[in-house]
């Protein structure tokens, strides 16, 4: 895990370089003197699936909002074909720049989604309000486990998770561990039951 923080300005500069024809970005507040940002990706279609990125809501897990850079980076045209997407890059800016979980109060705000307190938790959900989305992702790093793994939380049947694995399985190492945080894991997959959504700190979203 990096001993210092991200450079914040540096991914500001890189957000505001963009300049990809569907692509809109937008200051949405100021918190602990950092601007948090989103970034919509759309193309007029009709009907799309609609998804929805986050990343940076630990501040000292610089690869979800690096990752969701190079992907606004990137040429997305033929997505947009089917999706529309908005990105929150780096919810926790102050933690990025200071290298820590939480926020400038101290708080992990991962686990007061529940809540309304923490000013990147309202920001938040002033945003979603009333949105409702066909998929979210949520992009953290976890340096206590060898290998990807991921999450999949799902109201119905459709499940995304194996193909997931198998992509990146041509790219580097899925965790092969028994669990994850007291989690039972399969295949890279932990599928969360009531008790550990509450020990991760999420209520799956409307979808």
């Amino acid at each position: 895990m990096a001993q210092t923080g991200s450079d914040y300005t540096k991914l500001t500069e890189r957000l505001h370089a963009l300049q990809w024809q569907y692509l809109d970005k937008t200051e949405i507040g100021v918190i602990s003197d950092y601007p948090v940002y989103k970034v919509k990706l759309h193309s007029g279609r009709t009907y799309p699936r609609k998804i929805l990125l986050s990343a940076g809501t630990h501040g000292d897990e610089p690869a979800g909002p690096e990752a969701i850079m190079r992907f606004l980076e990137q040429d997305n045209t033929g997505l947009l074909e089917h999706f529309e997407f908005l990105v929150l890059p780096c919810l926790n800016p102050y933690g990025y720049v200071h290298n820590t979980r939480e926020n400038a109060d101290g708080i992990d705000i991962n686990r007061e989604f529940e809540h309304n307190n923490p000013p990147e938790v309202v920001l938040v959900k002033d945003l979603l309000r009333g949105l409702r989305f066909d998929l979210f992702i949520e992009f953290h790093e976890d340096w206590e486990y060898e290998g990807f793994y991921l999450f999949e939380v799902t109201n119905d049947s459709r499940c995304l998770g194996p193909d997931i694995i198998r992509r990146i399985e041509g790219l580097g190492p899925i965790h092969t561990g028994p669990e994850v945080d007291e989690m039972p894991i399969r295949n890279g997959i932990v599928t969360p039951n009531k008790r550990a959504m509450k020990i991760i700190g999420h209520k799956p979203l409307p979808l």
